[in-house]
């Protein structure tokens, strides 16, 4: 089906002259206009738990190391402000 499209001259303007534009209503043969709906189904839900684990997984371990070199530097910290507890002989064979 064509739509017609009339366009006429500005009111201010002498010239009356008229000029049809024929625009097709469905530009894409084949297409309803009916609407359609897409999901991303089962693979897309899989693929969305797998990322979701994996970045489980990764700030989990994160965590972990994150705490353990905490840990690691208050060790280091009270050992130096403590001094050392014996006196370290340079040759012990002697």
């Amino acid at each position: 089906m064509i739509v017609d499209l009339t366009l006429t001259a500005s009111p201010g303007t002498d010239d009356e002259s008229t000029t049809t534009v024929p625009t097709p209503q469905n530009p894409t043969p084949g297409m309803s206009d009916e609407s359609t709906e897409v999901t991303a189904g089962l693979g897309g839900f899989l693929v969305v738990f797998a990322l979701a684990l994996a970045v489980w997984v990764l700030g989990r371990d994160l965590t972990k190391r994150l705490r353990r070199m905490n840990r690691v530097q208050e060790q280091r910290t009270a050992r130096q402000q403590d001094g050392p507890s014996e006196p370290v002989d340079k040759d012990p064979l002697a």
